[in-house]
């Protein structure tokens, strides 16, 4: 029907309990500044971890944290109408640090479609929900976040951001994407 359906399900494979799925444009497309909209519906089932992110292209020389993680959404069923944005980061010591909001009041992100966006320069990175600004990070020329990204938008199952719980009821979760558009 025009949209992109990553679906997260409860079946046995290879030995796991549950499949998924992610688009990832590492090596297909990256970029650094712009604009990114992506028009979301987002899964329905206690312990399912949709996000819409983006890694350093420099990843596989790096490794991560070094290489920056910029979270435009990720969302907890269980923690229902809270939006997470996240910039991840190595301090000086290479140890993991990151800076994070929730935005508390976005209802109906399973049944209705919203705009989660980055609009991202060499002095801020500043995230919308809807076009409504709900974080703002200041960049530096030190933070990994003046290179080049890729996108990847993936639902997981369980997970230390889901309390590493799955509702033993889920047997289905589905992500729905509208559109992505990149504005450099």
């Amino acid at each position: 029907d025009g949209l992109l359906k990553i679906t997260a399900l409860r079946e046995s494979y290879k030995g796991k309990e549950f499949t998924s799925a992610r688009i990832v444009s590492k090596d297909l497309f990256d970029f650094m500044y712009g604009r990114v909209d992506v028009k979301a519906k987002l899964p329905k089932g206690g312990g399912t971890w949709p996000a819409i992110w983006m890694i350093g292209s420099n990843f596989d020389e790096v490794n991560w944290p070094r290489s920056g993680e910029i979270d435009i959404m990720e969302y907890d069923y269980y923690k229902k109408d809270k939006i997470h944005t996240t910039v991840h980061m190595a301090n000086e010591n290479g140890d993991h640090v990151y800076f994070t909001s929730i935005k508390n009041d976005i209802s109906n992100v399973s049944e209705e479609f919203h705009v989660y966006s980055l609009e991202w320069t060499s002095n801020e990175l500043i995230f919308l929900i809807d076009n409504v600004i709900v974080y703002s990070f200041k960049n530096s020329p030190t933070y990994p976040f003046n290179q080049k990204f890729f996108l990847i938008l993936n639902v997981a199952v369980g997970g230390n951001f889901v309390g590493n719980r799955v509702d033993t009821e889920f047997s289905e979760g589905v992500m729905e994407i509208d559109y992505v558009r990149v504005y450099k």
